[in-house]
């Protein structure tokens, strides 16, 4: 169920999704990267100074809420980049795709710098990360991302109609659909904030900023758990 359903809105709510979609189409994915950056950077600060007690605690929580989507989602765009290097005959593929859904179920990185316990594989995705992916664009890791989580979504319903999957594979394929939606969460997030930037200094701008967070909040927690044999 849409959140505006059975709700009669103000004309400056109604006119909010149209205005929206009007912005993402006269800027450029690069340009609403930038919007979204100086939104965070800025606001925070704003929000610290302006407001207190129990309004200063909820704003906080919504920013951090959507800052930390962009986080979680820059960190998954590292973990495919890594993932569709590899040759998806070799043991080492399935390997770090458990990885990759451990990490995208758990939500957090166990292990950012490498250990003496660190396996050759998790060597390589740090090194990875620093000498390769540092030089791609925000905008192609995400393209990368769709359309590995696609084309994998594609191949397990092949799959599926071929033969009765796994409970693995089930499972598998009930993580890749929440990762898509979690993808598509943060185009929202990137746009939404994008669009705040530019209409700071509107007198309605605190009503935009909370009908945003009310009817755009990414999902926090997942419901899926990783295949057994990962």
């Amino acid at each position: 169920m849409e959140a505006t359903d059975g709700i009669d809105l103000p004309i400056i709510i109604e006119q909010l999704n149209s205005n929206l979609e009007f912005h993402v189409n006269i800027t450029t994915d690069y340009e609403r990267i930038r919007l979204r950056e100086l939104y965070f950077k800025e606001r925070v600060k704003e929000v610290t100074a302006s407001f207190v007690g129990s309004v200063l605690a909820c704003k906080m929580q919504c920013l951090m809420t959507f800052r930390n989507h962009i986080h979680r989602s820059l960190h998954l765009f590292k973990y495919i980049m890594f993932l569709v290097s590899l040759d998806e005959t070799d043991d080492e593929f399935y390997e770090f795709e458990c990885m990759t859904l451990e990490y995208f179920c758990r939500g957090y990185e166990e292990h950012v710098e490498p250990t003496e316990t660190s396996t050759p594989l998790q060597l390589a995705f740090y090194y990875f990360n620093m000498d390769v992916v540092s030089g791609i664009p925000e905008t192609d890791q995400f393209i990368n991302a769709v359309t590995m989580v696609r084309n994998k979504l594609i191949l397990l319903e092949d799959m599926s109609e071929m033969l009765p999957l796994t409970d693995d594979e089930k499972t598998m394929r009930d993580t890749y659909f929440a990762m898509a939606q979690f993808l598509k969460e943060y185009r929202h997030v990137t746009n939404v904030t994008s669009f705040l930037q530019v209409n700071k200094g509107e007198a309605k701008f605190d009503l935009m900023e909370e009908w945003f967070f009310a009817s755009k909040k990414p999902t926090q927690h997942l419901s899926v758990p990783t295949p057994e044999s990962c």
